[in-house]
């Protein structure tokens, strides 16, 4: 049984660009291949939900405020 979204690789690339530049996901593990030995893929967060034992991070609500304060749509730096 096949399982998933149905989009393009570019759908998909620019919905992941979008989440991780309002920091709703940030990026815990890159990937890598090896055909020789194990592979893996990307590991993400959720940035509103309790990581490793620790308390939720809210970056999004950084980005918010500043989007707020500022008027302008941009990630914080």
């Amino acid at each position: 049984m096949k399982t998933g979204l149905r989009c393009n690789n570019r759908t998909a690339i620019a919905a992941f660009d979008e989440l991780q530049e309002r920091r709703f996901i940030e990026m815990v593990d890159e990937s890598f291949f090896c055909s020789r030995t194990e592979s893996k893929s990307r590991t993400w967060r959720l940035t509103w939900m309790p990581f490793n034992h620790q308390f939720p991070t809210m970056e999004w609500e950084e980005y918010e405020s500043a989007i707020k304060s500022t008027g302008v749509v941009s990630a914080p730096e």
